[in-house]
């Protein structure tokens, strides 16, 4: 899991460092900057993939004017510092990756870079040159972009950037979710479910057609059997093999149909647990106000769902949400709350009133939302 990000330069982010749990909700007032610190990771993320900064531009408005903070003065920079846990390390994982401006209006480029393991530097580059090369007897020379997975022998560097790329999903549904499957992707070299969906019939199939994962298809439909009671099962459409198929049954009667028939709430619900019980799973997973257009009941059915992905150890999940009915069903010591102080958005823990008001009963976390308005820990907190 990613335990920790500090993103400095990016939108609304001037400068904000953020302690993660497996589970963390992000609240606050519409404009505050949730969205912008999950577009901030989703921007590394696309970085990373290819290591080129233009084509994340392109998947981030088009221009680096778009992405950097509008109170930003020169010398231009946009910066990130990750720590986060990698599948077979005991020791934690610390990334840092500076962009600079080219030069005036120029374009953005990579300034600094280094990568370190239980504290030990594995390398580190600055201005295209190394300053910490990495434990090659012929390092290749910085090439002015990510060396971060472009190093052979350097396993920890291949690692870490599978958990920074293939390991995050992030995940914001359109209205039309699962109502027709692309074949184009706007998303270079995407591994699994797509941020939108729009590949939905290959992830489906790929969970229905391997039989380590088959499984996992059933529990899904017992989630969603707790919404529609009367559902029976999901498959795919004989023998085409291009539609989802939503099988309901009522007195041992069958009624067949396709998916796209479905209402959006279900269709939402439904793209969710796409996104958690995919395969190969995300480490991590962030959604943008997933409740969206769910039916209520479903959405402790959704709760629960993110809470077992996280404390049955298969990832991590970050959201935001503007539901108090959602919120209800998370505890104090997962909420981040976002707020807007000038131009710059702020993040931190819960006010410590308000997480002992809910300890105590005196406070819902859904009020924090309604009656009292979730406030920051004073000081900010350095996480």
């Amino acid at each position: 899991m990613i335990k920790n990000i500090r993103i400095r330069g990016f939108k609304s982010l001037e400068d904000v460092t953020v302690a993660l749990e497996p589970v963390t909700v992000l609240i606050g007032r519409t404009g505050s900057g949730k969205s912008n610190f999950v577009q901030a990771i989703r921007f590394l993320r696309d970085f990373l993939t290819d290591r080129n900064p233009q084509r994340a531009l392109q998947l981030h408005g088009g221009h680096w004017l778009k992405v950097i903070c509008a109170t930003a003065t020169d010398p231009i920079k946009i910066t990130f510092s990750v720590g986060f846990a990698a599948p077979g390390f005991q020791e934690g994982f610390a990334y840092f990756l500076s962009f600079r401006q080219a030069h005036p209006h120029g374009d953005l480029i990579v300034n600094e870079e280094h990568l370190a393991l239980g504290g030990k530097v594995l390398f580190h580059s600055r201005q295209s040159q190394w300053v910490e090369p990495p434990p090659l007897i012929n390092a290749p020379a910085p090439t002015g972009t990510a060396m971060l997975g472009a190093l052979t022998g350097v396993q920890e560097s291949t690692i870490a950037h599978l958990v920074l790329t293939n390991g995050i999903g992030c995940y914001a549904f359109p209205d039309n979710v699962l109502m027709h499957s692309q074949s184009s992707n706007h998303q270079p070299n995407a591994s699994g479910l797509r941020d939108d969906g729009g590949n939905f019939l290959p992830a489906f199939t790929e969970i229905l057609t391997n039989l380590q994962s088959w499984r996992s298809l059933l529990d899904l439909a017992a989630s969603l059997r707790k919404l529609k009671s009367n559902l029976r099962s999901l498959d795919l459409e004989q023998p085409s093999r291009q539609r989802i198929a939503v099988t309901l049954e009522s007195e041992g009667r069958r009624l067949v149909f396709p998916l796209d028939q479905e209402s959006e709430g279900f269709r939402r619900l439904l793209a969710c647990l796409l996104a958690l019980y995919q395969t190969p799973p995300k480490q991590t997973v962030l959604f943008d106000e997933p409740e969206k257009g769910i039916f209520p009941p479903g959405l402790p059915i959704l709760a629960e769902e993110f809470k077992n992905y996280a404390s049955q150890g298969r990832g991590q999940v970050i959201l935001t949400t503007h539901s108090p009915e959602f919120l209800d069903h998370f505890e104090p010591e997962q909420i981040r709350v976002v707020e807007m102080a000038g131009f710059g958005t702020r993040i931190g823990r819960l006010a410590p009133e308000q997480t002992e008001a809910i300890r105590e009963r005196y406070l819902k976390t859904g009020e924090l939302l309604t009656v009292d308005p979730a406030r920051l820990a004073e000081p900010t907190p350095v996480e």
